[in-house]
């Protein structure tokens, strides 16, 4: 089964616009399409930016349904420590650590983000292609 490291901002996309391509990749998670990533890390992350006034005024989430999503989120996810190292001159912004980390110790087949002034500048570390998520969901079907 493919698997799949899915940035912060695929979620908040997949939250904050429900047609996107962002959330029919978690919505292909959800069905059972891919093998979902995570570490602790990462669901820290999407907690912190989902409980954000801004984007909670958006998606009009209450805190029981964010803490719901966010803790049933792993059910069907391989989880890992997110601990691997990653050389200091690699990202050019720091909070992309947690998802090279993964990568690095997941081995991951694709990590799908929008960031496109860092990560997908990368389009592959180590063995995990780095996608936006139209051509994630081209390589799914």
């Amino acid at each position: 089964m493919v698997t799949a490291i899915l940035d912060t901002n695929i979620f908040i996309r997949a939250a904050l616009c429900p047609a996107s391509p962002s959330a029919r990749v978690v919505d292909a998670y959800l069905d059972g399409e891919f093998q979902l990533v995570l570490s602790q890390p990462v669901l820290q992350e999407l907690l912190t930016v989902l409980l954000l006034p801004g984007i909670r005024e958006v998606h009009g989430w209450a805190d029981d349904e964010i803490l719901r999503f966010v803790t049933n989120l792993p059910a069907g996810a391989a989880m890992y420590a997110g601990l691997a190292h990653v050389p200091a001159s690699l990202p050019r912004d720091v909070t992309d650590v947690k998802f090279l980390s993964l990568a690095a110790e997941s081995d991951a087949d694709y990590l799908v983000t929008k960031d496109g002034r860092h990560l997908l500048r990368l389009k592959k570390y180590r063995r995990t292609r780095i996608v936006t998520p139209t051509r994630f969901l081209a390589a799914l079907s």
